[in-house]
């Protein structure tokens, strides 16, 4: 009988089992980490599958350079070395005996890729600078979230029977990911799941930027997060629409909306997508904190509550 699944959803063993899990795991994965100008920890290296040391015995026995007795031999005298021990011999006797020998790198680390940019791009307005930048961001986020078929998980169509399948394969890895912001690999996980809500795509965006040279920062209004290139770099204002001139040059990217437009036609971009969405039978969960507790659920995305929070107060 397979072992029972588990995920972050758990509230009783699941959870204490990843947490402890992530407990022991981090002090390496800090340890092994880079530090940015920005203060953020990446992680340094791929991962890599180190071969079984029965493979590497055969390795070396095809190499004819050992007689069976010596092999036997060399064996024997190995039993009381532990396996790693084992394997850097064996490599070290087959790099003597045979020149090169290469592991091979399993799963490479999902990393940010370096932006394509135009000649002459130094010399494009700022205004066109910052639109490639949005609109790379988004591309590169929703290819991830093509790439597993994840995505949000606060976003589903309930009369496509797959779409609710994809969110309830999808919750569990966003509330994982939610217990593991802010460490090191954050960013890179989000990248390799392809699952996220919208305040995870604007991180993984402005990282995307601004890892290419762009200005970025996550903005915020209520119940929502979406990722600024360009705009204000002193203090941050706080505005509806972005029609003052400070956000002239500036581009919104939220790949959760799959939107990528100048500052100023955002509201008008994000409310026409949830016209769109609801005439296509989708649903997003809100939260209404004007009651007590607060109520959370699947509600319409034209729907009076999301609708105020889009014409509300925005800023980073």
């Amino acid at each position: 009988m397979p072992p029972p699944r588990i995920s972050h959803s758990d509230t009783g063993l699941g959870k204490a089992l990843i947490t402890d899990y992530h407990q022991l795991k981090d002090p390496f994965i800090e340890a092994a980490a880079k530090l940015l100008p920005n203060g953020q920890l990446l992680p340094k290296n791929d991962f890599i599958l180190l071969p079984t040391i029965d493979s590497l015995y055969r390795d070396l026995e095809a190499t004819n350079k050992l007689s069976p007795a010596d092999l036997a031999d060399f064996k024997r005298k190995m039993l009381r070395l532990t396996d790693e021990q084992k394997r850097d011999l064996v490599v070290t006797a087959l790099k003597n005996n045979i020149g090169n020998f290469n592991v091979e790198i399993v799963i490479p680390a999902i990393k940010i890729e370096t932006m394509p940019k135009p000649p002459a791009f130094n010399m494009l307005a700022q205004a066109s600078k910052n639109r490639l930048y949005a609109d790379y961001a988004k591309e590169q986020v929703l290819k991830q979230v093509e790439a597993t078929g994840l995505g949000p998980f606060n976003q589903r169509n309930s009369g496509d029977p797959i779409d609710v399948q994809r969110v309830e394969l999808t919750q569990p890895v966003v509330l994982w990911e939610y217990s593991r912001w802010g460490k090191p690999d954050t960013v890179e996980v989000l990248l390799k799941t392809g699952a996220g809500n919208c305040d995870h795509m604007a991180k993984v965006s402005m990282e995307i930027i601004q890892r290419n040279g762009g200005a970025a920062r996550v903005w915020h209004m209520n119940g929502h997060a979406f990722t600024m290139v360009g705009g204000p770099s002193g203090p941050t204002p706080v505005t509806r629409h972005f029609t003052e001139p400070e956000f002239d040059n500036a581009y919104i990217t939220d790949s959760w909306a799959g939107i990528s437009c100048r500052a100023r036609d955002y509201t008008t971009q994000l409310k026409a997508q949830m016209a769109t969405w609801a005439n296509e039978g989708k649903m997003i969960i809100t939260t209404d904190n004007s009651v007590t507790p607060p109520n959370t659920g699947w509600a319409d995305p034209t729907g009076p509550l999301w609708t105020a929070a889009i014409n509300g107060l925005k800023t980073a």
